[in-house]
């Protein structure tokens, strides 16, 4: 390593209209160094990544940056950001999106290199390497959306937001592995992870930020989970949060009324085969699995979203249509629309008559009417029903899509992944929203790849791996995380792609 980066951050301000995403943000990193950045939604940890990365201005303050020769300049530095929602170009492949960095290519067209090829094997992408990204699964995006960030050279900050949320442990080791090499070199690498193990055990240092300040720095000794978790909840009225700390709660018991039951339920392209059960009212159901499992296209295929054979009917045997289900995927903004306010999205599924009439036009009143009640309802956390979307933080951006979701009544509702990127405290929020909804007598139906969310959340487990079920539990007989992961383990050893590595139990309090 011939020198180290560093980057000073002062007075740090960023306004959107009243909010204020950072508010005087005073931060400095070393190359040579991982810096962690925990805090809860809201705080201003996106925000932080989109200035660094110099994708948004910031309104004052002052910027340094000493580059590895020792130059100092107040230029924001070349930065490779991984973000959480990935930003890749749908209609080229993989192999063409990770030669995007490249930045000497000049007027050719895309083509991959030693290195591009070297890296697409190392990230496991070289079957997927001349496939459209839009019809890759998010593990793939995610891992091409890593690589790419992995060959801008010439960067001296790296950024990474929530870069393995959708990746097993395996993955996650070799970006883990990539990460320590870039500090190695003396680069100035950032992670943001709600994922508090991660944050220990890779980091060098960890600033908690809150209210778009650095609250605290942990390092050494402090640097804990439980540390972490502690400054996490600083000022959190725990009693109006129901629990951060995530205590169970659970429904009273399905209900056999209006059940969905798979009969032969196979899909065309082989991701999963013959599976029959039931989905009662009343329960939040759990669908578990490895990516590649068939557990992820199981949940897309009840919206649809999936060929399939078999059927889904009701318990009097009345077919289920899949425009029944209302399913929200992994990446919530899918789920959104970014040109439309807070108020616009959670009613936009909506139509006659509940804010429409029967000859399509718009009832103002009753449109603004139900935009209240459901954000009250959802306690969606914004500046106004009119402010735009995007200046929400991640875990209110999921409310709202859960609120226009349920808003429609539907059959089932389907989430993949309801809190992935999502801190704590809105986790709680949303764990309370579903469970209120279960209780109401609907019925949801969940993509988990974390043990500790099935334990919260579920009433009922469903493991599959290599494309069938292998166990089948109800989640209330399990005392502990420990015990219930377990089991899951158990269900899927023997099989030939045993890989539930992503299914984390250590993740406490995350």
């Amino acid at each position: 390593m011939t020198g180290s980066s560093t980057l000073v951050l002062r007075g740090i301000h960023k306004h959107y209209g009243d909010t204020r995403a950072l508010d005087g943000l005073d931060l400095r990193a070393h190359g040579g160094e991982i810096l962690g950045v925990a805090g809860p939604n809201g705080a201003g940890k996106s925000t932080l990544v989109k200035v660094l990365g110099g994708e948004i201005g910031y309104d004052s303050g002052d910027l340094t940056f000493a580059s590895r020769s020792g130059t100092v300049s107040s230029a924001r530095p070349t930065a490779a950001v991984v973000h959480q929602e990935t930003s890749l170009f749908p209609n080229l492949t993989v192999a063409e999106n990770i030669c995007v960095a490249r930045t000497e290519q000049g007027w050719r067209y895309p083509r991959a290199e030693d290195r591009e090829i070297e890296l697409l094997a190392e990230m496991h992408l070289t079957p997927y390497a001349n496939r459209p990204v839009s019809r890759c699964s998010l593990v793939v995006r995610q891992l091409t959306e890593i690589a790419r960030a992995l060959l801008v050279g010439d960067a001296d900050v790296f950024l990474f937001d929530e870069p393995n949320s959708a990746l097993t442990s395996e993955e996650s080791e070799l970006l883990f592995q990539h990460m320590v090499r870039l500090r190695d070199e003396g680069r100035v690498v950032l992670l943001v992870s709600h994922r508090l193990s991660d944050l220990v055990d890779y980091c060098d240092s960890v600033i908690v930020v809150r209210d778009g300040r650095v609250a605290q720095t942990l390092r050494g000794e402090d640097l804990t989970e439980v540390r972490i978790a502690e400054e996490l909840v600083v000022g959190v009225d725990v009693h109006a949060e129901h629990d951060l700390g995530l205590t169970r709660t659970r429904a009273s018991g399905g209900r056999d009324d209006g059940a969905v039951q798979l009969r032969d339920w196979t899909h065309r392209g082989n991701q999963f085969r013959d599976v029959s059960f039931a989905i009662p009212r009343g329960q939040v159901t759990a669908l578990v699995g490895a990516e590649g499992s068939g557990a992820r296209e199981l949940l897309r295929s009840l919206a649809g979203l999936e060929a399939t054979a078999g059927t889904m009917a009701a318990e009097d045997g009345a077919k289920v249509s899949p425009a029944e289900t209302e399913y929200l995927p992994a990446e919530r903004q899918i789920s959104l629309f970014s040109n439309l306010d807070v108020g616009q999205n959670i009613i936009a599924r909506l139509g006659a008559p509940q804010i429409a009439n029967r000859w399509g036009f718009l009832r103002r009143q009753a449109a603004r009417e139900l935009e209240q009640e459901l954000s009250t309802r959802f306690r969606v956390r914004s500046p106004g029903l009119r402010s735009s979307i995007r200046a929400l933080s991640g875990g209110n951006q999921q409310k709202v899509a859960i609120a226009a979701a349920v808003a429609k009544s539907p059959t089932l509702l389907a989430l993949e992944e309801p809190t992935r990127g999502v801190d704590v405290g809105s986790t709680a929020e949303i764990y309370r929203l579903l469970r209120a909804y279960v209780e109401d007598g609907g019925s949801v139906v969940c993509y988990c790849t974390e043990i500790p969310e099935v334990f919260e959340l579920a009433d009922s487990v469903i493991v599959l791996s290599e494309g069938v079920i292998v166990g089948q539990h109800d989640a209330n007989v399990f005392d502990d995380i420990s015990t219930l992961a377990h089991r899951i383990a158990e269900d899927a050893a023997g099989s030939r792609r045993n890989q539930l590595s992503p299914l984390t139990a250590h993740r406490g309090a995350d």
